[in-house]
């Protein structure tokens, strides 16, 4: 069992009391000590003792000390000078004690000088969680490891070069994938796990690498097909689609507008209609290619094939019958 003494005074160290009294520990008991009327025993937890007194007296401070042999003291206290008469006799009375003090005051260097404290600024928390929740920002872990970024969480986009992929096809150096949270469920992934849109990956590896990890996995985004190819191509075969080509095509050419550096490669087949197919080329354009098949003869599906490999081609558009 573990004892703590948590010094408390102000709302956030009433936050706090009421935040491990709903997450208990059984190996932990809390002694909250406090001179706060606002701050009260929470009912029905066995493993937090109440005491009323003020921490800023060194006659009583020794006495708390000297009745348990505490592992950690937590200094959540709202006024500053109380916090520096506190922290003083405590140090006076044992070096040795670990101390949190939560820094709630800006340029303050109250507990800098002293050994074995952890001081916790408010200020940096705060200003951290809502730069995290910023577009393009990564999420790091800061309270495992190093905190240096050396873990992190990202959220993989509709676009991304990794969504569809599976794992083993990832070159992973330097860095690696531990985990996939997807539909509010954890997976350890294997060399056949596929990365989908809207996972979320946990990565590991050396902050620098991880940061260009992140920005590969977002950059992609607005660059739909990728990754299962680069352009777009449209079948348009006159014994079907005649009367709603010019339709298919202007539909098509809307959609890679909206895309960022693609193409868009038309394969005509069967063109009966010559006034139709020359409406259509008057369409053509730098990023709208026209090709036509003349012979009957031909089969369409090698055609087509060979139309997906040669111009990178992600995505194909048709009508139902075609």
């Amino acid at each position: 069992m573990k004892h703590i003494l948590i010094l408390a005074q102000g709302a956030i160290a009433k936050h706090f009391i009421g935040w491990i009294s709903k997450k208990r520990v059984t190996k932990n008991h809390y002694h909250v000590v406090t001179y706060d009327t606002e701050i009260s025993l929470p009912k029905n937890n066995k493993n937090i003792s109440f005491g009323h007194t003020d921490p800023t007296s060194f006659c009583k401070i020794k006495n708390i000390l000297q009745e348990v042999k505490y592992s950690h003291i937590f200094i959540v206290m709202e006024e500053i000078e109380d916090v520096k008469y506190t922290l003083k006799n405590i140090r006076m009375i044992d070096e040795r004690l670990r101390v949190v003090l939560l820094k709630q005051w800006e340029d303050s260097c109250v507990g800098k000088w002293f050994s074995n404290t952890t001081i916790i600024d408010m200020h940096d928390l705060t200003s951290a969680h809502l730069y995290s929740q910023l577009p393009n920002v990564p999420v790091i872990a800061k309270n495992i490891g190093l905190g240096q970024g050396e873990i992190m969480e990202i959220q993989v986009p509709f676009g991304s070069s990794y969504a569809f992929r599976h794992l083993s096809s990832v070159v992973q150096n330097k860095w690696k994938i531990v985990a996939l949270y997807r539909d509010e469920k954890q997976i350890i992934p294997t060399g056949a796990t596929m990365i989908r849109p809207n996972d979320t990956i946990i990565v590991m590896g050396r902050p620098m690498v991880l940061e260009s990890v992140y920005r590969s996995i977002n950059k992609r985004k607005g660059l739909f097909p990728e990754p299962f190819g680069k352009n777009l191509y449209l079948i348009l075969d006159f014994r079907y689609d005649q009367s709603l080509a010019n339709e298919y095509l202007n539909e098509a050419i809307n959609l890679i507008s909206k895309l960022q550096n693609k193409e868009l490669f038309v394969r005509i087949f069967f063109p009966t209609n010559f006034q139709l197919l020359q409406e259509l080329k008057n369409i053509k354009s730098d990023k709208v290619t026209l090709m036509i098949s003349y012979s009957d003869t031909a089969k369409e599906e090698e055609i087509v094939e060979y139309d997906i490999h040669k111009y990178d081609i992600g995505m194909c558009l048709c009508s139902v019958p075609t």
